[in-house]
């Protein structure tokens, strides 16, 4: 109803999301909810701020490369 309301071309992955990251025990489906949500936040606010300060395609390229990598190779696995 929320992704209906909020518009969203898919709706259908918003609730495909809350499924893959709900789980029975708290402990576990707590940090992976805030991992994603200060994830989400802090990538847009970063996002923003190389958009805004790179004109170049293949700059942004080069710093957001090496980002991603270091983003997979230190998260935590489950």
């Amino acid at each position: 109803m929320a992704a209906h309301g909020a518009s969203l071309l898919f709706p259908q992955w918003a609730t495909m999301a809350a499924v893959v990251v709900t789980n029975m025990d708290a402990r576990t489906s707590w940090p992976r909810t805030l991992e994603r949500v200060l994830g989400s936040i802090f990538g847009g606010a970063a996002a923003l701020l190389l958009s805004a300060k790179l004109s170049q395609p293949s700059a942004l390229i080069w710093l957001v490369l090496p980002l991603a990598t270091a983003t997979i190779a230190l998260r935590a696995v489950n």
